[in-house]
């Protein structure tokens, strides 16, 4: 048996790159591995490897998009608490008016009015928005819980039985069926 010269890294990446790019573009392994000039267990190998650059390539992203979606509810959720803050202020506000007596001489009036507030409660609601959205991204709402009442249970076996044919219906749902799931 002929023995096979090692590659190089960049022979090797080079070959991986050409098999994700036979192997999206629909081509079976045995396509991919005559055209490159590989066995089939390499080309399967190959794949294994992609799929979990893939994978990890993937969950990096989705973390990172997580991570910027909370910097984004935290950048509002201050925003909220600094409106609630600006609503409690006291407001003050001044009023002029003028005023002509026989086109002589001009009278002005000011006045000057201060009200405590007692804070807008829609930006709580955004507060409490803020907070409900992060823990949803972040997993830590409780789990809600669901109920199926199937009112004719036959109608279910029936579909079931039709589906696997005769593989008995409690190996299934218990997961000793051989090679069915």
């Amino acid at each position: 048996m002929a023995r096979v010269k090692n590659k190089t890294k960049v022979e090797r990446e080079n070959q991986i790159h050409e098999v994700a790019q036979r192997y999206l573009a629909r081509q079976t392994l045995a396509e991919v591995a005559d055209a490159i000039g590989i066995s089939p267990q390499q080309v399967s190998y190959d794949l294994k490897v992609l799929r979990g650059r893939w994978a990890e390539a993937a969950n990096s992203c989705f973390n990172e998009r997580k991570a910027e979606e909370l910097a984004r509810i935290d950048r509002l959720e201050n925003e909220y608490w600094d409106a609630w803050r600006g609503s409690l202020e006291e407001f003050t506000s001044t009023t002029k008016q003028a005023e002509t007596a026989n086109g002589s001489t001009q009278k002005q009036r000011a006045t000057i009015k201060t009200e405590a507030r007692n804070g807008d409660p829609r930006y709580l609601s955004g507060v409490q928005w803020c907070i409900q959205k992060r823990t949803e991204i972040l997993g830590l709402d409780a789990p809600t819980k669901a109920e199926v009442n199937i009112a004719d249970t036959t109608d279910a076996r029936d579909k079931l039985r039709e589906l696997v044919g005769s593989t008995s219906i409690g190996s299934i749902v218990n997961g000793t069926a051989n090679g069915v799931l």
